[in-house]
């Protein structure tokens, strides 16, 4: 998907595995390196657009930590459609998903122009996240469930 994508959009990468793809890989030409720690936050901060893609092991459902990371940061976070993402974020409004990777390459493009609508979104997702997806609320939800089977 992200070298179908790094095809029809002028996207940058990170990460590793670069190892692994093809000499002639399209992703070859964006990639940047391996990033951690304060570095990828720095990275994800000053992007425009962050992509998010969950593993086959998250299933129907959006739970990885990108989704909190790059709308804490102020970032426009486009994300794949999960069936219960609607209960993290207001779709459209917070985050942007989509279907497949010619939506996405679409979405890419449309926030890319869209300049003033993408920092709206990143804005919303941002404050939405920071006052209803911190660990302290996520503690605090621990919590209630630990003491339910304690």
């Amino acid at each position: 998907a992200l070298e179908q994508l790094a095809e029809q959009t002028p996207i940058d990468v990170w990460g590793y595995g670069i190892d692994a793809l093809a000499p002639n890989s399209p992703l070859r030409r964006r990639y940047h390196n391996e990033v951690w720690a304060m570095d990828m936050y720095t990275i994800i901060r000053q992007a425009k657009i962050c992509i998010n893609r969950h593993s086959s092991a998250a299933a129907q459902y959006a739970n990885n930590m990108r989704l909190f990371e790059t709308t804490g940061l102020g970032t426009l976070l486009i994300t794949d459609q999960k069936d219960n993402l609607g209960g993290l974020f207001t779709v459209g409004e917070e985050v942007v998903s989509y279907t497949s990777v010619d939506d996405l390459a679409e979405k890419v493009a449309y926030y890319l122009q869209h300049e003033a609508e993408r920092e709206t979104i990143a804005k919303a997702g941002q404050h939405h996240t920071l006052q209803e997806h911190t660990y302290r609320q996520r503690m605090i939800e621990l919590d209630q469930i630990l003491q339910r089977y304690l």
